[in-house]
């Protein structure tokens, strides 16, 4: 079997790592796979990995912008896979090939109702598109993964035409993340000049209300306790931006207990989390995030936005709030300081459901599941 894969939407962190791991851990000969070709752009495959039986194919419309990609997307890629026995569409964009395909649900975004937040902008508009497009891609493949249950179960519902095959396999934690949980210590014994240090990592985007938990610690700290939050992420919608500038301004003009680190490259990541105490995840959005099972693995405790993805993998492991609320959010970090046997509980609770999202299982289920689909 030959199976091309389109890598001109693989285009985030989160993508990227996927399609690498992958095909890293991938052993497709067992499962009548005897070659994969790849095509992307410059980055996707310089952090590819070369193996035997894999074709790496650079395309240079894919350098540039998103008219460009979609042109190649849709009259030189269906060319290009002719010869093809199946074809992956990990980025989910539609197009239109007499193969076979499977695709994946990476971004569950398009399928939720971003208005109340983002109102009538640019961004709406981009997520109707996507929706559109994903959903003509999804109702045509010959099967779908995805990485959660929550999100199956929101696009299924969706769509007007749903494929044969349908499977759940959630992506890996890779291996540099897991560290044991320490020893937790009493807040008494922690001081302003040796505060508990919170860590937020993801992007900053309005569905994540990073500053709503800006505005938390200011909370926490008026009453007196020595906790500071650090975010670590690019900056990737202006609304989002807006608002976590203006909170910072207001709340901590001094950064006395704020920390913005920007972005950080995702292979020097792992070592940030052990710099801290506890974790805070106040996104209302996601399908399956590496920025909550890379905590888990880093055993960290953790403070929760509560919607049912994050019970799904959470489970009662941690202290859930409403990220919409910044009283609520400082209520559940005090809950999670003042008690450090529940922070101890939850870190090893969560430390060992993290060693069952591996790469090995997530590779060797994606490619029955296309062993199947062929």
């Amino acid at each position: 079997m030959l199976l091309s894969i389109d890598g001109s939407n693989s285009i985030s962190g989160g993508a990227i790592a996927y399609l690498s791991n992958l095909l890293k851990y991938a052993e497709p000969e067992k499962y009548g796979i005897k070659k994969v070709k790849l095509y992307g752009y410059k980055k996707l495959l310089k952090n590819i990995e070369d193996r035997p039986w894999l074709e790496k194919i650079y395309e240079p419309e894919l350098d540039k912008g998103i008219p460009h990609r979609l042109k190649w997307l849709w009259f030189k890629f269906p060319k290009l896979v002719k010869d093809s026995d199946l074809v992956f569409l990990p980025g989910a964009n539609y197009v239109k090939i007499e193969i076979p395909y499977v695709s994946l649900c990476h971004n569950i975004l398009p399928f939720v109702d971003f208005r109340e937040i983002y109102k009538f902008s640019r961004l709406t508009l981009i997520n109707e598109y996507r929706r559109f497009s994903q959903s003509r891609c999804f109702e045509n493949a010959k099967g779908i993964i995805f990485l959660s249950n929550y999100a199956k179960n929101i696009v299924i519902k969706k769509l007007k035409k749903v494929p044969e095959y349908i499977e759940v396999i959630p992506h890996g934690v890779p291996e540099r993340f897991f560290k044991p949980p320490k020893n937790q210590k009493d807040i008494s014994e922690y001081t302003k000049e040796k505060p508990f240090k919170f860590l937020y990592v993801s992007a900053i985007r309005t569905y994540k209300y990073q500053w709503n938990v800006v505005k938390a610690f200011f909370i926490l700290n008026k009453k007196k306790y020595p906790v500071t939050i650090t975010f670590v992420g690019p900056t990737l919608d202006e609304f989002g931006n807006k608002h976590f500038k203006e909170f910072i301004i207001k709340y901590d003009p001094e950064n006395t207990f704020v920390n913005y680190l920007g972005n950080i490259s995702y292979d020097k990541i792992h070592e940030i989390y052990r710099n801290y105490d506890a974790y805070i995840f106040a996104s209302i959005q996601e399908n399956m995030p590496f920025t909550l099972l890379e905590p888990m693995a880093s055993g960290l405790p953790i403070a929760c936005s509560d919607f049912e993805l994050t019970r799904e993998i959470l489970s009662n492991d941690a202290v859930y709030f409403d990220p919409r609320n910044p009283e609520s959010i400082a209520e559940a970090v005090i809950r999670l300081i003042e008690d450090k046997d529940l922070r101890e509980k939850f870190a090893w609770e969560n430390f060992k459901k993290a060693e069952k999202y591996t790469w090995e299982k997530c590779v060797e289920e994606t490619m029955a599941f296309f062993e199947l689909a062929f």
